[in-house]
């Protein structure tokens, strides 16, 4: 780059984005790109085959396409993707890993978006697993995302407290950090797109439904479910949980079973996973948002909770009141006595629920709209890309 006002070309590594709040993140940050030209940028894009951030991109011509086979993967980015932009001459100002771990070519610089949250939390026993082997391979794993993540020229965040555990515990550069809050994803679709969502939302079980929209991860507490309802059924036999996992992933096999021992297996609704555009639909369907994570960077069911106007209940950790406040009600999240009561609280007690709502209504005011947040980060690449010409 040469003035302040030339265009940069900006290098989109979305090798890592296949499903998941990761996947609503980037699809939000591509469609506000695509409406507003690119914002007077080129991009060229690194996406996985067979994900829904492809088929977005499908009509882009600089866009370079990843197996999705782990072992390629690594190969691609550990090794191809720079023999690949050198070849094609896209003359790369710099790199920017929406999430994932940093993708370097030499001589150019790179900057990561960080929702690794628990290399920044090492008091947290994150990973737990009875096979020795298993928990190795997890350890060597969070060793090579810290490693990947401290090598980028910058890092963005969406956690405060965990750009101020990078400065602290790994004295990564403040001025090479910046914190910049999420944005709600909003998609326009038309009638025809949104014709399988509806017709499945309209099968949803009567009573109180409590959505719990995420993948199987251990990080999640799903399998606690069944012990709430086992509690809630005392208080009313019409609370259901809504997931988001297929029933036939071995673990929802291994939960429902559960539930049929807790006799409560016609109060889980496994709904499978959705697509980015599909989220409004499910959550105007149901009664509350539920998020029991141990640890989170940050997670799109809080503000997808606060913006269509669902009451939030979240596991009561430091992650969670930093970004909440007074906008959730908080839970122990390995105590089901204490989730039922609460849930059936927040049920009964309809100005509580209103003031939760409200709550965070006003907290979703200090958050960036899409095209805001865009503005932010283009912004940060180019300080980025001006501060690394100064030192070369």
């Amino acid at each position: 780059m040469q003035n302040s006002y030339v265009k940069m070309n900006i290098l989109l590594n979305l090798i890592s984005i296949k499903s998941g709040g990761g996947q609503q993140v980037v699809s939000n940050f591509i469609n506000t790109l695509l409406s507003n030209n690119y914002f007077g940028h080129s991009f060229v894009f690194i996406v996985t085959e067979e994900t829904y951030i492809k088929e977005l991109l499908k009509n882009e011509k600089n866009i370079i396409i990843v197996p999705s086979n782990f072992i390629l993967r690594y190969i691609y980015e550990n090794y191809l993707i720079r023999e690949i932009v050198k070849y094609n001459d896209y003359d790369i100002d710099i790199i920017y890993s929406l999430f994932g771990t940093t993708l370097k070519i030499k001589k150019i610089p790179s900057v990561v978006g960080c929702a690794f949250s628990n290399i920044f939390y090492p008091e947290i026993n994150f990973w737990t697993s009875q096979n020795y082997l298993d928990l190795l391979i997890k350890k060597y794993i969070d060793y090579y995302r810290k490693r990947k993540t401290l090598n980028a020229d910058a890092i963005v965040f969406e956690n405060e407290s965990m750009r101020q555990r990078a400065i602290s515990l790994f004295k990564y550069p403040h001025e090479k950090t910046i914190f910049i809050r999420p944005s709600v994803s909003f998609h326009l679709n038309t009638s025809k797109d949104l014709i399988t969502i509806k017709e499945k939302c309209s099968k949803l079980p009567k009573g109180y439904n409590l959505l719990m929209l995420t993948g199987w991860h251990k990080n999640k507490n799903i399998e606690i479910v069944p012990f709430i309802l086992r509690i809630l059924k005392s208080y009313a036999s019409d609370f259901n949980f809504i997931i988001t996992v297929s029933l036939n992933h071995p673990q929802s096999i291994g939960l429902f079973d559960e539930a049929k021992r807790q006799e409560v297996e016609n109060n889980i609704y496994f709904f499978d996973s959705i697509e980015p555009y599909e989220v409004e639909t499910l959550i105007n369907s149901v009664d509350a948002v539920v998020l029991l994570s141990l640890l989170e960077s940050f997670s799109n069911n809080i503000i997808e909770a606060w913006a269509y106007k669902k009451p939030l209940i979240i596991s009561d950790k430091e992650w969670s009141r930093s970004i909440c406040n007074d906008a959730a009600l908080y839970v122990d999240r390995i105590n089901p006595q204490d989730i039922a009561d609460k849930i059936n609280l927040l049920r009964n007690n309809i100005s509580y629920s209103e003031i939760l709502v409200k709550n965070g209504i006003e907290e979703l005011k200090k958050y960036p709209t899409p095209i805001e947040k865009v503005n932010l980060q283009i912004n940060f690449l180019y300080k980025v890309l001006v501060d690394y010409e100064k030192d070369v």
